[in-house]
């Protein structure tokens, strides 16, 4: 995957205004981290910057200029206005409506709720796919082609893939299975998602899973592999298949234990 620096300069030579997209990135990573210890009303908080942000770049594109604050309103019908020999249609209507979108999640639906229903996880998760989804799009209108379209093909779509807070990176390369598991395959699943769609290797596995015997991580990985066709397997490490990714949604998505939590009552 991608670094943030790597990811800079995939964009540097572009129109892109390089530290309204640094920060973008950082507002991205924000809503993500909130997200994955769900703490759902701090990620529809940290919504505003990053719109603020998006449309601080629209404008950027636009007039070579912005304001704090630009007016969304203004802003968007201004684009919308702009000749589409000129300006990508995602600049011009799709980016603008996304970010509306999602700041209106954050205003409208960011207080108490008389429903027995809390809607922020949803609000949350829909918040979390919209971030990714802008930034991956600006990487694909922008991206200069210096990087192996393989390489920014994966980051695209990596960005634009759901994710589950099962596994946590920390900034010393440890990587931990943060959900509670009963065997090694699931371990090997949970890293999987995590890393998807990039392939992991078996000495990556073997260091992540730490507390498993070589030969145990392997018999399980391969089991996942034969048995279940949850995971696709090559000499650049295992994958999992869409089958794979549903299973781990099923069993581990917050959607299961709300479900598991509500049968129990």
């Amino acid at each position: 995957m991608l670094t943030k620096s790597e990811i800079l300069s995939e964009v540097e030579e572009s129109e892109l205004d390089q530290k309204l997209f640094e920060e973008l990135l950082e507002e991205h990573d924000g809503i993500r981290k909130a997200f994955n210890r769900k703490d759902y009303e701090k990620t529809l908080l940290k919504t505003g910057k990053f719109c603020e942000t998006t449309y601080q770049l629209l404008q950027e594109i636009k007039d070579g200029e912005h304001s704090q604050q630009p007016d969304r309103t203004e802003l968007t019908e201004k684009l919308e206005n702009l000749p589409s020999k000129d300006y990508p249609e995602s600049i011009r209507i799709l980016i603008p409506r996304v970010a509306n979108s999602m700041y209106d999640f954050r205003n409208k639906r960011g207080g108490a709720h008389i429903s027995p229903i809390n809607p922020q996880y949803i609000d949350a998760h829909l918040i979390v796919q919209g971030s990714r989804w802008i930034i991956a799009e600006l990487l694909r209108v922008y991206g200069d082609g210096d990087i192996e379209v393989e390489t920014l093909r994966s980051q695209v779509q990596h960005l634009a893939t759901r994710s589950l807070p099962l596994v946590e990176e920390f900034e010393d390369g440890d990587v931990m299975v943060l959900a509670e598991t009963e065997s090694c395959k699931e371990d090997i699943l949970m890293i999987l998602y995590h890393f998807y769609p990039d392939r992991v290797t078996n000495n990556e596995l073997d260091d992540i899973i730490s507390g498993e015997s070589r030969k145990n991580v392997l018999t399980s990985l391969n089991q996942l592999y034969k048995n279940k066709n949850y995971v696709h397997r090559n000499d650049s490490g295992a994958k999992l298949t869409q089958k794979g990714r549903e299973h781990v949604e099923k069993t581990y998505g917050e959607e299961t234990k709300e479900e598991q939590v509500e049968g129990a009552q």
